[in-house]
């Protein structure tokens, strides 16, 4: 009797050891995804300075620098310091469509379209995290292509720090047509020149 329960046990740990297996391993159970997102390279471009005609402050004379001034008490060259200094250039994401099998190379159903990229902001001497932001973008990918999403890096309503780095750690998101979500991490460094403060 006893020996027959140790068969009993036996054969549920090796049942339980085959299903931990076969849901375990990677094996396609109907909801894998035929296809896989994945970065190919990133363009970046510096957030740059605009050089914007000033005003002196006394004399209203029209500057570039301090110098262009009358050196009297108060005198400046003043520029806008909204933010309109500041030129921001869209980034160039490049990414594909991995099919996982030759089935999987069929277009539209696993088109994927990209609709947003979820960005962490840090500072690139801390690490602590300045602010978060969901960036939309529209792009479609087919099956064993590469395609170029453009977006802008930071938003004006942001910039309010310059001559810095900030480390952006980011996930682009999407969806293939027919349903399944993909998702692909990357990173980056977004350097900001000199473009808020007035010339002194």
């Amino acid at each position: 009797m006893r020996t027959t329960q140790r068969w009993m046990v036996l054969l549920v740990l090796v049942a339980l050891s085959v299903f931990s297996a076969c849901t375990g391993n990677g094996l396609d159970d109907g909801d894998a995804a035929d296809v896989v997102l994945e970065v190919v390279g990133l363009q970046t471009t510096p957030i740059t300075g605009q050089v914007d005609v000033g005003q002196c402050a006394v004399e209203g004379n029209p500057c570039l620098s301090a110098d262009q001034c009358n050196p009297v008490a108060g005198n400046f060259c003043d520029i806008d310091i909204s933010g309109d200094g500041c030129q921001v250039t869209n980034w160039s994401l490049q990414l594909r469509n991995v099919p996982v099998s030759e089935l999987a190379a069929t277009s539209p159903f696993n088109d994927i379209v990209v609709r947003e990229i979820d960005a962490q902001y840090r500072d690139s001497q801390t690490g602590t995290l300045l602010w978060e932001r969901i960036i939309p973008i529209t792009c479609t990918i087919q099956p064993g292509q590469v395609g170029t999403c453009a977006f802008s890096p930071v938003s004006f309503d942001d910039l309010n720090v310059d001559n810095t780095t900030l480390n952006i750690v980011a996930v682009a998101r999407g969806a293939t047509v027919a349903g399944d979500q993909l998702s692909t991490a990357f990173g980056a460094q977004l350097n900001i020149e000199a473009c808020l403060t007035p010339i002194p």
